[in-house]
């Protein structure tokens, strides 16, 4: 379901960072375990991604005023 959300604000032309990928993993943790306080560890998102590296990456992007 995550993996999917990230895909889908990446076609859209919003890809996602580090605080989205938090935010929107804590809020789906939140209700499904319907603790309101709950959240993940500082380093979750880097696990997430090393873990899903087939599907999403991150990448630096540069500015268009070159």
């Amino acid at each position: 379901m995550l993996i999917d959300w990230v895909i889908e604000q990446a076609s859209r032309g919003f890809p996602f960072t580090h605080h989205m990928l938090r935010e929107k993993a804590q809020a789906l943790l939140r209700m499904k375990r319907a603790n309101p306080n709950f959240t993940i560890g500082k380093q979750w998102t880097h696990t997430f991604i090393a873990k899903h590296g087939a599907h999403v990456s991150t990448y630096w992007s540069s500015s268009l005023d070159q």
